[in-house]
């Protein structure tokens, strides 16, 4: 049995996004990902956010 795979990132130029079967690529303040940072936190609510969502598609 084969795993899905995601990568949940705020770069939208991943080195390793081709070895993924789905890339979510959350948002910055200011749209510019190289010089402006997500906060760990805000990370933490997003996948945690992503996760519930994927988990409840998968039981339906």
């Amino acid at each position: 049995m084969k795993c899905k795979t995601l990568l949940v990132t705020a770069n939208p130029n991943a080195k390793y996004r081709k070895h993924f079967d789905k890339v979510i690529t959350l948002p910055t303040l200011s749209g510019d990902w190289e010089y402006d940072s997500i906060s760990p936190i805000m990370f933490d609510i997003f996948t945690e956010l992503l996760v519930t969502h994927y988990a409840k598609q998968m039981k339906n």
